[in-house]
């Protein structure tokens, strides 16, 4: 094996980022996706049950239970116990999860424009010029 084939080697054992780090970033993306839509779900249908958003969702009990305790814990979800048998827990959204909602709409047209924009000839941004979207100068 010559000099050039261990570099070619080493350059692509060699990632900006470690691989435990990649996985990190990777399930963090899906938690932050897996935030989102429950935040969805819970405007959409005000106080929901736990089975109902994994139902709804399609995600893990580990994901959901996450997921719902990190909105919790960022003060965007209200979790309530009742004393009651069988036991039963509802989720709703605080002001601030009904607050942020409109933001998360907006960022998705944002998003979807920018999709479109690929799709077209490349020539344009996808964005009409009066759109209120700040721009460099030229």
């Amino acid at each position: 094996m010559g000099r050039g084939s261990a570099r070619s080697r080493s350059q692509l054992d060699h990632h900006p980022i470690p691989r435990n780090e990649i996985s990190h970033c990777r399930i963090h993306f899906l938690r932050r996706r897996a935030e989102e839509a429950t935040l969805y779900v819970l405007s959409e249908h005000g106080a929901a049950r736990y089975n109902a958003i994994k139902k709804e969702l399609g995600i893990t009990n580990m994901m959901l239970t996450n997921t719902l305790r990190d909105l919790e814990e960022f003060g965007l979800v209200n979790r309530i116990q009742y004393n009651e048998v069988p036991p039963r827990v509802e989720y709703s959204l605080t002001d601030n999860g009904y607050a942020i909602i409109p933001a998360l709409k907006e960022f998705e047209k944002w998003g979807q424009r920018l999709l479109d924009s690929k799709e077209g000839d490349g020539a344009d941004n996808g964005a009409d010029a009066d759109d209120g979207a700040i721009r460099p100068g030229v």
